[in-house]
């Protein structure tokens, strides 16, 4: 067949022409009077090739092509005519949709949607849009019948529906156009489905592999069976594609079968049919699959992963050898080299295993397992060397080879046990041949920079054999070790050194807590108020980059008390700020609040900016904010100048008395009310200094205030409470103005006197309520929890049990006056999957910043949910962490025992943050080591969290000074003191013991009396034995 046609007008003046033979067929297209470029598209049979010339034909005639070249132009009437038959084809497709006429469908596409296809296709995305999506319908009285299970979400067409409008756009949509639909792919499993099968025939969609293949690569459980995708093979609806195939063959869904197929018939099948053993099972070393995963059960009574499918599967063609064995076990060897799945290499090594390779057939493939040593999975390399150890003797192996390609293995952490077994492998090669013992003497030095002492001790046995004192090179290598050696290591590897054992021992230091008074109100802190409106500019770009709680505290006392120097267009120069501002989420809530406010400024917006308190986090405190945004923006409508009292005259948060009392004493002068919360922070904030200056100005104040004043400066020792009348109890609500006298004096007393009682609260109504008349300490119990859930194979209940530390705090008090900071979140809460209970980053800063001098409230809370298991907290413990270091920071037993649950973080980044936070605070004698010892003891007795995160915390600070090694032999010694054994040990607690030893040794310490009377109880732990040995030869 050949056909040429032009189209020629006032703009164009080009041919087309196709010609066909037999299955190919050949485009022509350029200008009139050229030869045109030419393409060539070969298809599977001569059929389809002349279908698909006959489309191309229709749709350049339905452009304008014609034979002549003449462009025949639309009349008006032949336009009516032309949309009038388009609305009754859109029609008919809408009849054939809600009636669910999928039979219909074949007839409706062949017939109609020639030259309609754009509308058409309009119309399919409308049905899917309407019919297919899940939407509420609960207020759909049509369609709300279709609901069961008691939702209120559902879809609204029936199967017939769907059919007819997904099958409809695979007849039509090219690849680009279906591939975010994810319903076509069901059906490709119901190719043997008649009116599917017909509807795949006659559109022969070219995208078919494509689609799908995009699919299981994204999604595992949107996948087709790896028999329909045999059948769209053998219909020629799709070419083979590797990885499709693979991809198939290597997942098995029973569900998908509908009970038709077991597993059992599964593997009969590939196991028995040619192509599918011979073709697609040999790419399963080619591509990343999850058929480790494929497992199915013996008997319906046992658990559903009981055997797997694919062991079955090679296990059956190993056997009935329908794959070669040694490729087999080349390529088991070779995939551990790839960057797949754990999990998945683990499977090919079993399956090399029940390969039972011999010695021959792992000497030829030897090259391979090499390779396998430079692996960053330990398990591959174990795996290697576990082989490898069965060939170093054997006749035709590369002893030489090996040995350099073992080398980098011999100083990774990670790889314990396959060290282990290389030092055997060494003791028989020095043996057997002694001319690779200076080899095999540097790569056994090089296992000193791993911290495990039982691997030094193994070590240096076998490095004993082969130390010789001419050996510079050896000689160098140790020197440089040294440093790094535990235990007695150092002492035995002297007299090779030719050094004196004395000298490996460290001069001690010792560490001792030094009690320190801080001085705030200093003049490098002061807080300067702004020159210029370009640094209140600049200081809106600090405040959205800094996690400062003071920075946005600056811009807030700016619009109070420095309007003079906005000019004329301030909002406008400021606009640019506020549409930054709105696309910026702050990890404090106080920033959010604080940026909701200047954005309703900026923006001119009506009313005053009181938005809805934060209900994700289940804190009152985050919410306080709010409260003193209201007041800021009362003295700004009121052009009232005076800073909050609250606002700090020093960084980061300090307010100087003096300061205070004349804020004071311009309140009273101008006749302006006080905010008892602003208050409140004000004297929360407030430092013991100025105080001489700051009480010769209190008697012009009002008698309440100086009483307060005089309270916290400590110049009066006397609490006066003011009290209501009997009426004035009866009809005024819990909110009095004595009441939020009641909670100012709370404030003040637990911020100066935090461990004391109050007896004077005893009458008041906030006598019952935590951090007021007695302080708050919580008491932490590690206990057992578990969860239920359902196993659907066997259809029994299940548990999961776990260690959970568990804070009890007072019941919920929900007339606590908003003042009473202290007391403010320190109660029990309602388990609530939508609300996080813990703090942010910001929002810890933010809390430690209103209440600086007493952060036992603080640390209750970060105690409760950051360290209620050891997955629970990381950025709110990190904050918290922080606050430990700054000035002034006083440490509490609930805040070393928070400390110490840090030590034991999942996170990694926060448990080396607590590294650094203890090596600063070591280095400035803040902390009280022995207390942190105690704390740690009781967590790794209740079994908190893995040892191990422990260890590698202590590490860290371990031969940073002698000071710092004091400190870790007092924390470790307090440690083993009140540490309670149970019937067995923690796991890796004599890893704990080693490095207690090994700091024994490097100091010239001895155990402290405490803890050699607990040592002495071990002796029945066979696991600690030799190094308890050596702990109480000291």
């Amino acid at each position: 067949m050949k056909k040429h046609l032009q189209y020629i007008d006032e703009k164009s003046d080009k041919f087309w022409e196709i010609e066909t033979s037999d299955d190919s067929f050949t485009v022509t297209y350029g200008r009139n009077g050229t030869n045109g470029q030419s393409q060539t598209k070969t298809f599977i049979d001569a059929e389809t090739c002349t279908l698909e010339a006959k489309k191309l034909i229709a749709k350049k005639i339905r452009k304008g092509y014609s034979q002549d070249g003449i462009v025949a132009l639309a009349t008006p009437n032949s336009q009516a005519s032309k949309q009038s038959n388009l609305n009754a084809v859109l029609e008919e497709y809408t009849d054939l949709v809600k009636t669910g006429n999928f039979a219909g469908l074949l007839s409706f596409l062949e017939n109609k949607s020639r030259g309609n296809e754009p509308e058409l296709k309009k119309q399919i995305r409308k049905a899917k849009s309407y019919w297919l999506n899940y939407v509420d319908l609960s207020e759909d009285n049509i369609f709300k019948k279709v609901l069961n299970g008691g939702s209120s979400w559902g879809r609204r067409a029936t199967l017939e529906q769907q059919d007819v409008i997904v099958l409809s756009a695979i007849g039509l949509f090219n690849l680009k156009e279906i591939i975010s639909w994810d319903e076509p792919v069901a059906y490709f499993d119901r190719v043997e489905e008649k009116h599917v099968l017909e509807i795949l025939k006659w559109a022969k969609p070219s995208w078919i592999s494509s689609f799908i293949l995009d699919k299981t690569r994204k999604t595992e459980w949107l996948s087709v069976s790896y028999r329909s995708i045999r059948r769209l093979e053998d219909r020629g609806l799709i070419e083979y594609d590797p990885e499709l195939f693979i991809r198939a063959v290597t997942r098995f869904d029973p569900w998908k079968n509908s009970g038709k197929c077991k597993h059992t018939d599964y593997i009969a099948y590939i196991t028995n049919d040619v192509t599918a053993y011979s073709r697609d099972v040999p790419g399963i070393f080619s591509y990343e699959t999850a058929l480790h995963n494929q497992y199915f059960a013996n008997s319906p009574e046992e658990s559903n992963k009981s055997v797997l499918v694919w062991e079955r599967i090679l296990n059956h063609l190993l056997f009935e050898k329908k794959i070669d064995r040694l490729w087999f076990i080349e390529n088991c060897i070779l995939v551990q080299t790839k960057d797949w799945n754990a999990n998945l290499r683990s499977f090919f090594r079993k399956r090399l295993a029940d390969a039972k390779p011999t010695t021959e057939d792992l000497l030829k493939y030897q090259n391979s397992l090499f390779h396998c040593l430079h692996s960053p999975l330990n398990a591959v390399v174990s795996f290697a060397i576990d082989y490898l150890k069965t060939l170093i003797l054997q006749d035709g192996f590369d002893l030489q080879e090996f040995l350099t390609w073992v080398e980098p293995v011999m100083m990774r952490v990670d790889c314990k046990g396959a060290i282990k077994t290389s030092l055997g492998i060494f003791d028989k090669i020095i043996k057997a041949k002694p001319e690779f013992k200076t080899t095999i003497s540097y790569l056994v030095s090089d296992i000193f920079v791993i911290a495990d002492l039982t691997l030094q001790e193994r070590s240096f046995k076998t490095l004993e054999k082969l130390l010789e004192a001419d050996d510079i090179i050896l000689r160098e290598k140790m020197e440089m070790y040294l440093p790094l050696m535990q235990g007695n290591i150092a002492v035995l590897i002297s007299a090779f050194l030719e050094k004196d054992s004395t000298e490996i021992a460290k001069s001690e230091q010792d560490y001792q807590l030094v009690s320190r008074k801080y001085n705030f109100l200093i003049d490098q802190k002061r807080v300067l108020p702004f020159e210029s409106f370009n640094d209140i500019l600049f200081q809106f770009g600090k405040f959205i980059s800094s996690f400062e709680v003071i920075e946005g505290e600056k811009l807030i006392n700016a619009f109070i008390t420095q309007q003079d120097l906005f000019p004329n267009d301030a909002l406008e120069q400021l606009r640019v700020y506020s549409n930054q501002l709105q696309k910026t989420y702050f990890l404090g809530s106080d920033k959010n609040y604080i940026s909701g406010m200047l954005v309703h400024i900026i923006e001119q917006r009506e009313g005053i900016y009181n938005p809805s308190p934060v209900t994700y986090r289940q804190s009152k405190i985050i919410n306080l904010p709010k409260e003193i945004l209201l007041e800021v923006q009362k003295k700004i409508k009121a052009k009232f100048s005076v800073p909050l009292l609250s606002f700090p005259t020093h960084a980061p948060h300090w307010v100087d008395p003096v300061v205070l009392v004349q804020r004071l004493l311009e309140y009273k002068k101008n006749g302006w009310v006080i905010d008892a919360l602003d208050f409140t922070i004000a004297l929360s904030r407030m430092p013991r200094e100025n105080t001489q200056a700051a009480l010769l100005l209190c008697d012009r104040l009002e008698s309440n205030q100086a009483d307060l004043i005089k309270f916290a400066l400590g110049a009066s020792s006397e609490i006066k409470l003011q009290y209501d009348s009997f009426l004035k109890k009866m009809f005024s609500g819990a909110k009095s103005e004595n009441v939020l006298n009641h909670a100012t004096w709370a404030v003040v007393a637990r911020t100066f006197y935090a461990d004391d009682n109050f007896t004077e609260f005893e009458n008041t109504s906030l006598k019952n309520l935590p951090n007021v008349s007695h302080p708050l300490i919580p008491v932490a119990k590690i206990i057992n929890r578990q969860n239920e859930y359902k196993n659907y194979s066997t259809q029994q209940p299940e548990y999961y049990h776990f260690r959970e530390l568990s804070v009890d705090l007072p019941q919920s008090k929900w007339d606590i006056p908003l003042n009473l900071l202290y007391s403010l979140d320190v109660y029990e809460r309602k388990a609530d999957q939508y609300v996080y209970n813990f703090l942010s980053h910001g929002d810890v800063l933010y809390w430690h910043s209103l209440m600086p001098q007493n952060d036992q409230a603080l640390a209750t809370m970060i105690l409760k949910y950051a360290c209620k298991n050891n997955e629970a907290g990381s950025d709110d413990l990190s904050a918290f962490l922080y606050l430990s270091a700054q000035d002034g920071f006083v440490f509490s037993q609930t805040s070393l025992l928070v400390i110490g649950c840090s030590m034991f973080c999942k996170a990694v980044k926060t448990r080396s943050y607590a590294s650094e936070i203890l090596i600063y605070l070591i280095t400035e004698r803040k902390i009280d080591v022995k207390a942190l010892g105690e704390k740690t003891a009781y967590l790794i007795s209740e079994n908190y969290g893995p040892v191990q995160r422990f260890i590698e915390c202590l590490t860290m600070l371990r031969d940073i000074s002698s000071l710092h090694n004091s400190a870790l032999i007092i924390l470790l010694d307090s440690l083993i003191s009140n540490f309670t054994a149970k019937d067995k040990l923690p796991v890796n607690f004599k890893k704990l013991l080693e490095l207690y030893l090994d700091l024994l040794i490097r100091t010239g310490s001895k155990p402290r009396e405490g803890a050699m009377n607990i040592i002495s109880l071990w002796k029945d732990y066979n696991s600690v034995k030799s190094v308890l040995r050596q702990i109480q030869s000291i």
